[in-house]
Order: C-alpha cells, then structure tokens, then sequence
C-alpha cells in the first residue's frame, strides 16, 4: 500500500464531493446517514444537522464515528475515514458556516439556529480524521488503496 500525503488528500480529494456517509454507534448498535459536507484546511470535515437526530444524539454519546464519501463510482474513486466527532463549539460555529455557505449558498438563519443553544434546531458538527484511506483506480491503477499519513 502507497502512501498519499495530507496535503494531497485535502487537495485533491476532499473538496471534489458534496456528499458523505457518516457512521455512529450507540449501545442500540450502528447507524449510518447522508449528509451534505464542507472540509478546512486541515482536513477537518463539517456539516449542518438537526439535534434530534438519531446521529447527532450518538455523537454526543460516543465520538468514535467513520465516513465514506464516493467521489466517483464509475472510476471507483473513494475514501475511507475513521475518527471523531463531535459538535461545533461556539467560538468556531462562523467557520464552519462560512465553509459551509460557500459550498452550498449563505443562508444566515443557519448561523442563528446553530448558535441557539435552547433549540433543538440544526447545528454545526465536526469530524477530525485519525485513519484515512483513498481508493483510486484513476491515479493508482496497480496500487488503488493509499493511506493518507495524518500525523
């Protein structure tokens, strides 16, 4: 297995999707949903959901989660991540929506839900990579699995 560097994979990789699955646990077992994303500079992954979903209660339970995103299924290009996640603190909630508005169009009232703490409206969520891998039969046709080096 090759190895692909963290800038490569923020780069090249991470802004070309819009759409994620992300992978929670609880003691009722697992869950996976959809949902929209945007990722920084550093390879930190955002999206907007409500509070009361089934996924955002087990974030808040147990960090450990793990996304999929497709990015192309006829060329079978993809990553793999493990990691955590967790919600949005206040002081970064603008950062996250300023990525998000940009990928996906301002609308202020998401910024204001978010920073609602009485609301069990929607709010800003963070995953940080541990484990990366990329499948890439475009770039890598002999070598598609590549490990992206996160330390």
């Amino acid at each position: 297995m090759s190895k692909v560097s963290h800038e490569e994979f923020i780069a090249k990789y991470l802004p070309n999707g819009k759409v994620l699955q992300l992978a929670t646990i609880s003691g009722n077992g697992p869950w996976i949903c959809t949902v929209n994303y945007v990722n920084d500079k550093d390879g930190n992954i955002y999206w907007i959901s409500m509070k009361n979903r089934r996924h955002s209660i087990e974030v808040e339970g147990n960090s450990q989660s793990a996304i999929a995103i497709v990015l192309d299924p006829d060329k079978k290009v993809g990553l793999q991540l493990t990691g955590v996640s967790s919600q949005v603190k206040d002081e970064d909630l603008e950062k996250a929506h300023n990525l998000y508005s940009l990928k996906f169009g301002d609308k202020p009232e998401r910024l204001a839900g978010a920073r609602d703490p009485s609301s069990d409206g929607r709010t800003y969520y963070m995953f940080t990579p541990k484990s990366i891998k990329v499948h890439d039969e475009v770039t890598f046709p002999t070598d598609p699995q590549q490990v992206v080096d996160v330390s």
